[in-house]
């Protein structure tokens, strides 16, 4: 797999040259999409994030009428192209039909999302689903798994329109 990492280079001490900024090319698979990598190489320290340029299979689904882009897993490639009846034939090759506490985890996960940027970890949905259904996190966590029988990952992030975790989260 090739990543595309867009760096900005800093000087570590103030009598260096000022910030520059350049993309590199990477093969690695010890990063997750976007995190952050800091490095320190002479006298510039550099930040970047680390994305993948693009999947190793594209299948398209169609939705109202909607060409929807997604990756070789079912997993969107554009978060941005979800709404709810996108969400429902996902959920239904899933073989899940959606009630009201899955539209409620699924609505936190897209708040969520628009809010940071990036994906809801597993443990804030569960302390969602333990402060939203007064439960235990051992309930909420089981609640969970109930909605969403093969997982955050599998089903919870695909439903939502959440693109593929690169690392595994808890859950």
């Amino acid at each position: 797999m090739i990543y595309l990492a867009t760096v900005s280079a800093q000087p570590t001490q103030p009598s260096h040259q000022p910030s520059i900024m350049y993309c590199m090319i990477l093969e690695s698979r010890s990063f997750s999409c976007c995190s952050f990598a800091h490095i320190i190489i002479g006298n510039f320290k550099q930040i970047g994030c680390l994305m993948r340029t693009k999947p190793d299979k594209i299948s398209i689904l169609v939705v109202e009428g909607r060409d929807i882009p997604r990756d070789g897993h079912g997993y969107l490639l554009d978060p941005a192209d979800w709404d709810k009846d996108v969400a429902n034939t996902i959920a239904n090759e899933e073989g899940l039909e959606l009630g009201n506490e899955h539209w409620a985890v699924l609505n936190f996960m897209r708040d969520y999302f628009h809010e940071h940027e990036i994906s809801a970890d597993a443990r804030f949905v569960f302390s969602f689903l333990s402060d939203h259904f007064d439960q235990s996190d051992k309930e909420a966590r089981l609640h969970f798994f109930k909605l969403f029988p093969y997982g955050y990952v599998k089903q919870a992030c695909k439903i939502a329109g959440m693109r593929q975790p690169r690392a595994w989260s808890t859950g």
